[in-house]
């Protein structure tokens, strides 16, 4: 298969044969997203790091000297970066800064469209929430044009 002119690969758990021959990724509808932590292998080891970070927003990501942000995940490529911070003695403040508009994810914008991807951010932030033993506590979706506008919504644990 191609991915922005350039060939990719999956595996074969990956894809699903639709009757009509033609190869569709199973459960299409719901995006897969993941909260990669800095350094992430996944991050690594690449020629050409644009099939999974867009030219746009490398240095989003690698910003030089060797340093690899943390990056929210949409269906295998960057959409985003994040961070983490302790609040109080249990909980956990997790951050996320989306490439696009984040009040597309947001609950009070009254789209649709991001409601899945948000939906799944929030279970991602609960479960590093819980991997690193901490409660969640927050999740802030930072603009990425301006770091002042953020909607912060609550983390329910899984």
């Amino acid at each position: 298969m191609r991915v922005a002119e350039a060939p990719a690969w999956l595996l074969d758990g990956q894809r699903a044969d639709t009757p009509d021959g033609q190869q569709q990724a199973p459960d299409s509808q719901q995006p897969r997203v993941r909260l990669l932590p800095a350094y992430d292998t996944y991050l690594l080891g690449h020629r050409s790091r644009e099939l999974i970070v867009p030219a746009t927003r490398a240095r989003a990501v690698h910003p030089g000297g060797g340093i690899i942000h943390a990056v929210l995940a949409v269906d295998g490529r960057a959409a985003g970066t994040w961070r983490s911070r302790r609040r109080g003695r249990r909980g956990l403040e997790i951050s996320v800064r989306p490439f696009d508009d984040p009040a597309v994810l947001s609950q009070r914008s009254g789209s649709t469209q991001g409601a899945p991807v948000r939906a799944a951010i929030h279970r991602e932030a609960a479960d590093v929430a819980r991997l690193v033993g901490r409660q969640p506590h927050e999740l802030i979706l930072e603009s990425a044009d301006s770091p002042h506008e953020l909607i912060v919504e609550s983390v329910a644990a899984p």
